[in-house]
């Protein structure tokens, strides 16, 4: 494989891990608490720029998934600032601000400029002494709603103030649109971003239940991040979608809903209705890379993660079923041979058992057929997704540590291998937008349905009459597997 593989371009990460440029919240917090903070923080004064940033070290939910480190990128800041007209005309130093908040408010210390998140990250905050048991008492009491204030601004919260930030969200969300690579995410964004906010103010209802199971996970740091996910959620309920620059698959403009583990977020939404692709990725690639034996393993098993977990000598878990989910998606989207191992060890499997796999027939053929496609890339400068976009070829020079692609708007092969397979996937769902938006058309408007939250291979549902739930089930399910089947690949939709 060729160097830029290795280390993949920001944009690709991008893809394969959800990680755009995150918009800032406004963080409501008790009134005793922002005294506090102010009597604590002296330097913070009236500057709204440094409560931001406070709030974002306190209650920030965008990590670094390798280090878990807090993400802190120079767009945000700028926002922090009021300075984006300055970040767009790249006339904005992110460490001027960095250094002023640490020289200011409290001891910080910052990563350099990261090519695998494309941002710095906060390796360290040196908090006042008894600071910390402050803070999780106020997350504790995250879900009262008596006596709370904005966090920059010290103001009274209100519904109104709240509903100001969301409609500010949805803006950007619609001045965004036209940036997206196709037409069915323009058209799906267009449709996420016209929601009504009221779709989501029912979550709320169900919060404290979901932060009670937040609150048992096991791991410190999954669970802090996990309780500051819902207190956003409380007051954010309405997640808005933008696109991203090397794909056309949607992301959150800022955290929430999407941002929470499954199992919480199923919980969440148990009231809604949910459906995903089976085995999406793998079957895409099966099919578009022509491998037969793959192929065959989604005809014949019912669950290809009871092979791969055979495979590897080992009974299907939870446990397992993620790692191996998490192998073989690395696989399709280009990860090196050595690091899907890796990552099988990482996820508590032992070495000879992450041999079987990488060994396993289904997974050589696949990695063969893989190389094959990153020679047809280079032979021929790029590749081409379903919707007719050409996506070309490039490579990665590094200008201070920041990755720049040349030419400008190409990609690198292991980035355009998964953006061809995107395209498919959200090809595979367009008869989804396509009910969506003719339920808002509808006259009659008891026999449509309401997509509230797209999750790249699966969605989540509300038919706008109860009883209706199990013909949109089957409706749903027959348009979807009907594209599959015209673009011949082994998958359905499960609901």
């Amino acid at each position: 494989m060729c160097g830029d593989d290795e280390n993949s371009d920001a944009v690709l990460q991008e893809e394969i891990d959800g990680l755009t440029s995150r918009a800032p919240v406004r963080h409501v917090v008790s009134r005793e608490f922002r005294d506090y903070l102010e009597a604590s923080f002296p330097g913070v004064q009236q500057n709204r720029a440094f409560w931001r940033m406070l709030g974002h070290l306190m209650f920030g939910t965008w990590c670094d998934h390798k280090t878990k480190q807090l993400i802190v990128g120079a767009r945000m800041l700028a926002e922090f600032e009021d300075r984006m007209r300055d970040w767009e005309s790249n006339n904005y130093c992110a460490k001027n601000f960095l250094r002023a908040f640490s020289d200011t408010v409290v001891p910080i210390t910052w990563s350099g400029w990261k090519r695998d998140v494309a941002c710095r990250t906060i390796e360290c905050v040196s908090w006042p002494p008894g600071f910390e048991d402050e803070l999780e008492r106020e997350s504790a009491g995250s879900a009262c709603y008596v006596d709370r204030v904005l966090l920059d601004t010290g103001e009274t919260f209100s519904e109104h103030r709240m509903r100001m930030q969301q409609e500010m969200l949805r803006s950007r969300a619609l001045r965004l649109i036209g940036h997206a690579k196709c037409a069915d995410a323009r058209r799906l964004l267009e449709y996420l971003g016209q929601l009504p906010a009221n779709r989501y103010s029912s979550l709320r209802s169900g919060l404290p239940e979901v932060v009670s199971r937040a609150k048992e996970i096991a791991l410190a740091r999954s669970r802090t991040q996990q309780l500051r996910v819902l207190r956003v959620i409380r007051d954010h309920p309405q997640p808005f979608m933008g696109p991203t620059s090397g794909s056309v698959r949607i992301y959150p403009l800022a955290e929430g809903i999407l941002s929470l583990r499954s199992e919480l977020r199923t919980q969440l939404l148990s009231s809604w209705h949910t459906a995903d692709l089976k085995g999406a990725q793998l079957a895409i690639c099966a099919a578009e890379w022509n491998v037969k034996i793959a192929q065959e393993l989604l005809r014949d098993e019912p669950d290809p993660w009871a092979y791969f977990a055979g495979a590897v000598g080992m009974e299907l878990t939870t446990s397992l079923k993620r790692a191996l989910k998490r192998a073989v998606y690395g696989l399709t989207f280009g990860m090196l041979e050595s690091r899907i191992r890796q990552g099988l060890m990482d996820g508590g499997i032992e070495a000879q058992a992450a041999d079987r796999f990488v060994n396993d027939d289904v997974v050589r053929a696949l990695l063969t057929a893989r190389q094959k496609q990153f020679e047809d890339i280079e032979k021929f400068g790029g590749a081409c997704d379903r919707y007719g976009r050409v996506i070309r070829l490039g490579h990665a020079r590094y200008v201070n540590g920041k990755p720049v692609m040349e030419p400008r708007g190409s990609f690198t092969r292991r980035s355009i291998l998964a953006q061809v397979a995107q395209s498919t996937e959200l090809t595979l769902l367009a008869p989804v937008i396509d009910a969506a938006i003719e339920s808002v058309g509808q006259l009659d408007r008891t026999a449509g349905l309401c997509v509230t939250v797209w999750v790249h291979d699966g969605f989540y549902f509300v038919p706008h009459v109860a009883r209706c739930a199990d013909s949109w089930k089957r409706r749903l399910k027959q348009n979807v597997d009907t594209q599959a089947r015209k673009l011949g690949i082994v998958t359905e939709l499960q609901v």
